[in-house]
């Protein structure tokens, strides 16, 4: 009898034990679900997007558990139907002036000369504001601090905006509305578009005057003209973007920010944890 009471015990107890166990190992148990979502709702109207420059996006996802990982792995150029990329030039997302002007300076040139692996150099970079056309001080085709700081440096100066050197001269180029003195004026140009993108006369160092042959004809000639003239204005729904991890946000709940020009679709890979 009392043997049998010792075996209802150990029983009892290796089935206490058992049960322990198995909660243990499924309170430790880790599985991991990848998946991929697109986001739909990263937009900027093609009225917008010569003069956004780069610009932050975010949105809330929600993932079925709170331990996920992740980054942002895909966002690329769609342009409108109907419309031929090649004739974007500069792979910048618009067709514009600058592609007008790519192909034009490689009029003429054929695949057997030596211009055909010639580059682009850097060229004057404009931008537009309320109706005019303005140069970007300092050359590097962006309104940012280094061209603020140019304006400051010089303020206050007289300059002669009519100089053949004036392209130059730092306080000439300082004059950003040319009117002959470095003053509030100009600092108020560049406080307005700081941040911008020159709108035309980017640097294409990186292109060759054999890039503009859309047809492959081994010549630069009127069909390459007519392509980008034909396209001419067409901006794609979106561009390439920076990746960015997952932002934990606690309650399942994720920020994805991207950063980039006139986004569209973004495309996240993520891994998430459910313990």
């Amino acid at each position: 009898m009392r043997v049998l009471k010792i075996l209802g015990i150990l029983v009892l107890g290796i089935a206490i034990f058992a049960l322990a166990l198995n909660y243990f190992v499924r309170a430790t148990s880790v599985t991991a679900i990848s998946g991929y979502l697109i986001l739909l709702d990263q937009k900027v109207s093609q009225n917008d997007y010569l003069f956004l420059g780069e610009k932050e996006f975010s949105t809330i996802i929600y993932l079925p558990s709170s331990n996920a990982e992740g980054i942002v792995t895909y966002c690329s150029f769609v342009f409108p139907e109907g419309v031929d990329e090649k004739a974007d030039i500069t792979k910048d997302g618009i067709i514009d002036y600058a592609d007008i002007y790519l192909v034009a300076k490689s009029f003429g040139c054929e695949k057997t000369d030596p211009c055909w692996n010639e580059t682009f150099r850097l060229e004057k970079c404009y931008f537009v504001y309320s109706g005019r056309k303005f140069q970007d001080p300092s050359g590097d085709c962006y309104i940012n601090e280094t061209d603020l700081n140019m304006v400051s440096k010089n303020f206050g100066k007289e300059t002669n905006p009519g100089a053949y050197n004036c392209d130059m001269d730092e306080v000439c180029k300082s004059d950003i509305n040319k009117d002959g003195i470095v003053d509030i004026m100009d600092l108020a140009i560049l406080a307005n578009n700081y941040g911008k993108y020159a709108s035309e006369f980017v640097n294409y160092a990186n292109i060759k005057k054999g890039d503009t042959d859309m047809n492959n004809d081994g010549y630069i000639g009127v069909d390459d003209v007519y392509l980008v003239a034909k396209n001419f204005g067409q901006a794609a729904n979106q561009q390439k973007c920076s990746t960015a991890p997952l932002e934990n946000l606690g309650n399942n709940k994720y920020r994805v920010r991207v950063n980039g020009r006139g986004l569209y679709y973004v495309g996240v890979s993520y891994r998430v944890l459910v313990i």
